[in-house]
């Protein structure tokens, strides 16, 4: 399955990348909003990249076998593709996310410094920055929903990073 799909790639200088959230799709999450964009004569110059990646409600058999990457695994994919052509030529990244989307985006910029020197603008809706309380009850099922906890480790871990690291000292527009 391909987690970076192209919905334009003029080879401009500066890319939007929409990313999903749990349970989401990089299509059906965005409908129509990635080709309103595209339609938008102001953002011409500007390519048009969907990362998507696997989220399900599959339990995961801990120790054994888990259905679905936790979000440590997806921020290193996301890193990758944003390190590595064609997303690494870009000289102005524009992240829009849903969900889960915004805390792997956070967790990047964090880790990423060719990320965050690139980075013009984030965008996020709906993303649990300080965790969910109500993925509690199911975090025994999934990987994916432990660390959406409020006191999980990568809730915990990443606003102590982003505080220390991001807060107040970045260069880009945040939309929260």
């Amino acid at each position: 399955e391909k987690k970076l799909n192209t919905l334009r790639n003029k080879n401009q200088k500066s890319a939007i990348i929409f990313i999903h959230g749990f349970l989401g799709d990089p299509k059906l999450t965005w409908g129509e909003f990635p080709a309103f964009i595209q339609s938008d004569f102001l953002l011409e110059n500007w390519d048009v990249y969907t990362f998507g990646y696997s989220t399900s409600f599959l339990p995961d058999i801990r120790g054994i076998w888990s259905s679905d990457a936790d979000l440590e695994k997806l921020t290193l994919l996301l890193k990758t593709e944003i390190e590595t052509s064609p997303l690494k030529g870009y000289k102005e990244i524009v992240l829009i996310a849903h969900s889960v989307g915004g805390l792997i985006i956070q967790r990047a910029i964090i880790e990423s410094e060719s990320l965050t020197d690139r980075l013009k603008c984030l965008i996020m809706f709906g993303t649990p920055s300080k965790g969910l309380k109500k993925s509690i009850p199911l975090s025994w099922f999934k990987k994916q929903l432990r660390d959406l906890c409020q006191d999980s480790t990568f809730i915990k871990e990443l606003r102590e990073e982003w505080d220390n690291k991001i807060s107040g000292k970045f260069d880009f527009e945040l939309c929260v």
